[in-house]
């Protein structure tokens, strides 16, 4: 049996159209677990009404602890040999469980997961009938350990394939005693993922984009607070000395890059909005990048940047505005010449 974990929080307006897309599944054998994290809205009141009428949907309720602590709840009171996961203001194809039941029964893979997109909620039940109108064959993609645990360090944070949690199913022996980082509030999926990896799991990939990831104003708002960005910072460096530990430099210094160009982006961002407490927190973490080891080994020209810009910023623009031009057109050359 699959335990469908799906987190709820303030998402009245779209809470139905995701219950609805997993009971119309192919796969039947499954439960639908509906954790109301305090919602402030009409959420639990909608999860009560609609756990009536479907016995297969199992409702919880608890005081307001973030959505790490909702899915922990689920996963602990799950009765599957399977997890999957879904936001309550997304939604699924039909054929997703089944299929991605079948690509993880036929081979070793402890993780298998689909393809997403970004739509609008205007355009969402559309995208949805009309893949559920396609026919043929779905092909994947077998994701070594190995190759797993690089996706982290090939990509930026909160951007690549195993960032998010959404779309995933998973065996319940690979979590084991696994839970969600209640200390987060940004990042605690990738942290997740990344820990299910350096367990030793493996993946197998839909080549569909079957998970429908809705885009409106609540999700996109809720990564611009100091905490927010701070958490996402603490979920990277936790990557990257998880991976020098394990004896990969390699991984782990591309992560640390990538910290840093991310940290860079960050700043910029608190000083066009005029962000005082996103600003000084992003001050403070760039003190201690600069009193690490790990800082030396980074180009020259990373370090010289990273230094400008958090204390001298105005000098900091200026040379960017300069250089930006002259990289953009070295860029263009090279592909080009490739």
């Amino acid at each position: 049996m699959i335990s469908v974990v799906v987190p709820v929080y303030n998402t009245a307006p779209y809470l139905c159209e995701c219950v609805d897309s997993v009971l119309k599944q192919s796969y039947s054998d499954f439960e639908l677990i509906l954790v109301d994290d305090g919602s402030q809205d009409r959420s639990a009141e909608i999860c009560r009404r609609i756990a009536s009428k479907d016995r297969r949907i199992r409702f919880l309720q608890q005081k307001h602890k973030g959505v790490s602590a909702a899915r922990n709840r689920a996963m602990d009171e799950a009765a599957g040999d399977y997890l999957f996961f879904a936001d309550s203001d997304d939604a699924i194809h039909p054929e997703l469980l089944q299929t991605l039941f079948r690509l993880i029964e036929s081979g070793r893979a402890a993780v298998a997961l689909s393809g997403y997109c970004r739509v609008s909620s205007e355009d969402l039940c559309e995208r949805l009938f009309e893949d559920s109108c396609k026919k043929g064959e779905a092909t994947s993609l077998f994701v070594s350990n190995r190759e797993a645990t690089q996706e982290f360090a090939y990509s930026r944070l909160g951007s690549g394939l195993f960032s998010a949690i959404g779309g995933k199913l998973i065996r319940r022996e690979a979590v084991g005693p696994l839970r969600f980082d209640e200390s987060l509030c940004n990042g605690e999926d990738t942290k997740f993922l990344y820990q299910l990896f350096d367990r030793g799991a493996e993946a197998v990939v839909l080549e569909r984009d079957w998970y429908y990831y809705r885009l409106h104003f609540s999700n996109a708002s809720r990564e611009i607070t100091a905490k927010a960005y701070r958490d996402r910072y603490k979920c990277g460096k936790y990557i990257c000395l998880r991976e020098a530990g394990n004896g990969r430099a390699g991984n782990s210094g591309r992560i640390g890059k990538i910290l840093l160009y991310d940290l860079l982006k960050w700043y910029r961002t608190s000083r066009r909005d005029h962000d005082a407490d996103l600003k000084k927190a992003l001050e403070e973490i760039a003190e201690r990048e600069r009193k690490e080891k790990s800082f030396k080994q980074f180009f020259l020209r990373d370090r010289v940047r990273f230094h400008l810009a958090f204390s001298c910023y105005p000098l900091y623009r200026l040379l960017e505005a300069c250089c930006g031009p002259l990289r953009r057109w070295k860029g263009k050359g090279r592909a080009k010449n490739g």
